[in-house]
């Protein structure tokens, strides 16, 4: 790995989007349980990663009142402990919901916890919308989600309409709050199959589901008295019921039962990985040499099932190749400060990427304050952005270990993250300053593979990336964005992540202005690879 990266931008500042995939599949809601299901109910779970036990789930459910009529009150506790590139990253998630009794939500209160910093979103549940409050250290912000007419809402929690399906081969669609995303994902629900088990000595019967999700399929293996008895989920995760005293155990392995559909265990020998941001990341076949110097870039690119993340603009330009296939051009250019707009930006399609966001508090005195120390008098868009990347890159510090979303304020107020803390402050401060700025995620390679990565795009005439990571103001050529819009947009990578795989057809590096030439730093052809 080249001395440029690892000086200014080590992949662990990189992996923040892959651990957060992972609060987001903890938040997913669970299906398949039975209409009778015993209340009031207690289940304790055990988190599995690639077969190490990384961590557990209580979950209680008991009859309750919500504004003076029945209810069903949900609260459950999860806490993993993950290895990240050598660290160990710690997150508790904490839920209390109320339903009705037919299981539809009501109101939901999650609370996320990691290394001091905590994240609570709320959603208050109406006819049409679903009210929802953010609050990150000091800051609040609000976003209302409207129900699709005729939707049906999982709560994280059982829920009767998935148990009504019936037969083998029955489908539902139904729509959850994802509190990463902000948003009602869609997912649907079938019934795999219904048979007659022996477990711990007793007869059950035991359903199989599969849910489709933003970010692959989940299938879960449930009793007829509501029981989640195992989940395989997406990238290596899977859930096992255990008792209280085996899911509390950090060494307790993964138990092996005989239920239908369940996968074989892996080949004798096999050693995943246990490192989640590597086991996540994409590795390729043909390596990439001075990868922060490279000026074009052409990758093919599998396992992309929503369209809606192939983006193609004046930088990145894509093409489809085949079903869930692309080619994707990327061209990095040098810009000058004489090309720019100048400060105000009256555009009205750019005003969004001025406003307060979630997340993004650019009304905040304190923000706000060093908005205008860093820009000064100056009106020249480009320059006042790079004196807020220049500005975020000496301010953070690189740490590791938080493993949730942050408001601006409170990264200002304990400057320290990786690459979505950046980015999020850079916006923050740039947004205030009165330059158009949004978030985008992607890849960027470094040391054979892909990571996930955050950074920015800021408006200067055109759109051009700003990584507050990175030393230069440079943006390399192998920074492939998949999302774009605010921090809870960003976390809509998860969709691609543990199926992404990238073939490197051509990578050129060429010296900055005022140089010349052209070197080929990989050539064309090799494997695609996971």
């Amino acid at each position: 790995m080249e001395a440029a990266w690892r000086t200014p931008l080590n992949p662990t500042h990189v992996r923040r989007p892959t651990f957060l995939a992972l609060a987001a599949l903890l938040c997913t809601p669970g299906i398949g349980y039975a209409l009778g299901a015993t209340i009031p109910q207690e289940s304790w779970i055990g988190i599995f990663f690639n077969g190490q036990k990384i961590g557990y789930s209580n979950s209680r459910i008991a009859t309750a009142q919500f504004h003076g009529k029945p209810a069903y009150l949900i609260r459950a506790h999860s806490v993993t402990q993950m290895e990240m590139f050598g660290n160990r990253v710690t997150q508790d998630i904490v839920l209390k919901g109320y339903t009705d009794r037919k299981f539809s939500p009501l109101y939901q209160q999650y609370r996320l916890t990691s290394n001091g910093s905590t994240l609570v979103i709320e959603a208050q549940y109406g006819p049409h919308v679903v009210a929802c409050t953010v609050r990150s250290g000091s800051a609040v912000s609000h976003k209302s989600l409207r129900i699709p007419p005729g939707a049906r809402l999982l709560s994280d929690s059982p829920d009767s309409s998935v148990a009504s399906l019936g037969a083998k081969g029955r489908k539902q669609t139904f729509y959850y709050l994802n509190p990463l995303t902000l948003n009602l994902d869609r997912t649907v629900v079938e019934v795999l199959e219904s048979k007659h088990v022996m477990l711990n000595g007793r007869g059950e019967k035991v359903t199989r589901y599969s849910a489709t999700l933003p970010f692959g399929t989940m299938t879960s293996w449930v009793t007829d008295r509501g029981e989640l008895l195992a989940a395989e989920l997406p990238m290596g995760l899977a859930m096992f019921r255990l008792s209280r005293a085996a899911a509390l155990d950090p060494s307790t392995p993964p138990p092996h039962l005989d239920l239908p559909g369940m996968p074989r265990a892996r080949p004798a020998g096999y050693q995943p990985p246990k490192d989640f941001a590597v086991a996540t990341s994409v590795a390729t076949t043909s390596p990439i040499q001075n990868a922060r110097s490279v000026r074009h870039l052409e990758v093919r690119v599998q396992g992309v099932e929503d369209a809606n993340l192939i983006l193609s603009d004046d930088r990145q330009h894509a093409t489809t190749t085949g079903k869930g296939t692309y080619t994707i051009h990327v061209v990095a250019q040098d810009f000058s400060p004489d090309e720019s707009v100048h400060l105000p930006v009256t555009d009205p399609h750019l005003r969004s990427y001025l406003q307060k966001a979630p997340y993004l508090e650019v009304d905040n005195p304190a923000i706000l304050q060093a908005a205008q120390e860093v820009k000064g008098s100056n009106t020249n868009a480009y320059l006042v952005a790079q004196a807020v990347r220049r500005w975020v890159h000496k301010m953070m510090h690189p740490d590791y270990t938080i493993g949730v979303p942050r408001s601006s304020t409170d990264i200002l107020k304990r400057p320290r993250g990786v690459c979505r803390d950046y980015a999020t402050l850079f916006a923050a401060v740039a947004r205030a300053a009165g330059v158009p700025t949004r978030i985008v995620a992607g890849v960027i390679y470094a040391d054979g593979r892909f990571y996930y990565h955050a950074w920015d795009e800021v408006w200067v005439g055109r759109w051009l990336p700003m990584d507050a990571t990175l030393p230069t103001d440079f943006v390399d050529a192998t920074h492939i964005k998949f999302t774009e819009g605010g921090v809870p947009e960003m976390f809509r990578i998860a969709g691609v992540i543990g199926r992404l795989r990238m073939e490197v057809v051509e990578a050129e590096d060429a010296p900055l202005q005022g140089g010349s030439g052209t070197t080929p730093v990989s050539q064309k052809g090799g494997e695609a690879s996971k």
